[in-house]
């Protein structure tokens, strides 16, 4: 067991061989610290306020209430506030609306869990700080602890090397520099470094809620997984974690290139892609769709479906029998994304269109009923209809356009055939599948977000399902012969035909 001084010198030598390794304070002139009064964040503030004094770093504290606690969290700002005055420390506080209000919690589509609201509120505050003040980073108490949880929650998410590799010594995220100094030490070095040294700090009862994700991590899952396998477990993790932040950063490096060359405005180019590693492709088209739309646009899924759209996702460039030399790509298609934007594919280039979605549901149509042989349009889709023969028509990706079906024109004989939105309680008797299924199941298979469920048109005769563009017909409807009297239908996006 190490002594006192033993300590001071390992967790101070710890902190100093980050900052030397990482460059963290080169160029800095201003430093934000975020210090919420526990122990992490206090003892950030006491070790880097002699370093940062040495080296003429200026230093404003920034505190965030999150007024979750009522009289504790008030507590928690005045602590921290005395602590400043009595270092001469600059402090600065922002405050947190009602996050127990899902309205408040609300973002886009979906509310968010009050864990991620307090951090996306805290860090809206960093960045508004890091504006007003001109910071050059903002410090953050994360530990080696913090790095192995990171790690453990990101792996059952299924997350790759850039995810697993967790918290960054260096990070700019929304244009700030995060900074995380003492990712070296684990937290009960840190807190014994505290005591030994006499300093104090606040203890938030909330970290014990174990319906909070992370403390069920921290409180139940690491201390058995410590018991089994030893103490170094959180050291090992966070070593892990190292490595594939490495891994991640050749590779981050290798689809850069890549996508330098083969991007545009709001534009990425196919050709370069090919023959790339399953891995470089998808980092390129995920830091593609970063750039152009955020991380809410740029999820794991769908990149997943922008690779299989364009044929990127197993083989690339498969030949042609008919045409050597050329690749075997869907010329033209279009997607759309979250938050109402939308992707088009046309000549081997990706367009990322912003806002496409303009219009709110108030001034849409509802429903509209389809004339035989005619072109109508609802609400940006183009709908064609038209006679055929057979049941040949390609079977696409659920809610992709173009999309085409071919239904029995004598079972729809005197009816109407009528395109509108989903609802709730749905279902459709799909061809090949015995019973029904819930149209709602249908777009949670092919994971559409719940926000862009009812932006996908449906056709619907008798109010029954017969069609959502990309999958079967339903059975009812489906042409019996290949040689049998059909109505065609084809759906697509208004602007297709250029770009």
């Amino acid at each position: 067991m190490k002594s006192l001084k033993e300590l001071f010198v390992v967790v101070e030598k710890r902190v100093g061989d980050v900052l030397s390794r990482y460059g963290i304070l080169q160029g800095v002139s201003h430093l934000g610290l975020a210090v919420s009064g526990g122990s992490d964040s206090m003892a950030l503030l006491y070790l880097l306020h002699p370093l940062c004094r040495q080296r003429g770093v200026e230093i404003t504290v920034l505190h965030f209430n999150h007024r979750l606690r009522g009289a504790a969290s008030d507590g928690d700002e005045v602590f921290v506030r005395e602590c400043c005055k009595k270092l001469g420390i600059a402090f600065t506080v922002g405050y947190a609306a009602d996050l127990h209000s899902p309205e408040v919690r609300r973002e886009g589509g979906r509310v968010l869990s009050l864990e991620m609201a307090a951090r996306e509120a805290r860090h809206s505050f960093f960045r508004q700080q890091a504006q007003t003040l001109g910071l050059d980073g903002v410090a953050l108490g994360h530990h080696c602890n913090d790095v192995s949880e990171t790690l453990l929650l990101r792996l059952v998410r299924g997350s790759g090397a850039a995810g697993l590799g967790g918290m960054r010594p260096r990070a700019v995220i929304n244009g700030v520099c995060y900074l995380r100094p003492l990712l070296d030490c684990d937290s009960s070095e840190l807190r014994l470094w505290l005591k030994g040294h006499n300093y104090t700090w606040r203890e938030d009862a909330t970290n014990n809620d174990v319906e909070f994700q992370r403390n069920m991590v921290r409180q139940k899952l690491m201390p058995t997984l410590r018991s089994l396998l030893g103490e170094s477990l959180d050291r090992a993790l966070a070593r892990s974690a190292e490595l594939l932040r490495e891994d991640d950063a050749v590779l981050e490096a290798l689809a850069d290139e890549v996508v330098a060359g083969a991007s545009g405005v709001a534009t990425l180019q196919l050709a370069p892609l090919e023959g790339k590693p399953l891995a470089i492709r998808r980092r390129a088209v995920y830091g593609w769709l970063l750039r152009e739309g955020g991380g809410a646009v740029a999820g794991f899924e769908v990149v997943q479906r922008i690779l299989e759209r364009c044929n990127l996702q197993g083989e690339i460039g498969r030949v042609s029998e008919e045409k050597p030399g050329q690749t075997l790509q869907e010329p033209e298609w279009q997607m759309s994304l979250p938050g109402g934007h939308l992707l088009r594919c046309r000549n081997g280039k990706l367009r990322f269109i912003r806002d496409h979605k303009e219009r709110q549901h108030s001034e849409r149509l509802s429903e509209l009923v389809l004339p035989r042989d005619r072109t109508i349009l609802f609400n940006g889709v183009k709908v064609v209809v038209k006679d055929g023969t057979g049941f040949s028509c390609k079977q696409g990706e659920v809610g992709v356009f173009p999309a085409q079906c071919a239904l029995s024109a004598a079972a729809l004989q005197g009816r109407e055939l009528v395109v509108r939105y989903w609802q709730p309680g749905d279902r459709i008797s799909p061809t090949g599948m015995g019973g029904s299924r819930k149209v709602q199941d249908v777009f949670t298979d092919v994971k559409i977000p719940r926000e862009e469920r009812d932006k996908v048109p449906l056709l619907v005769c008798d109010n029954e399902v017969v069609w959502v563009p990309g999958y079967r017909v339903a059975a009812k409807y489906a042409v019996p012969a290949a040689d049998g009297a059909a109505v065609v239908v084809e759906m697509s996006l208004c602007g297709m035909d250029s770009d």
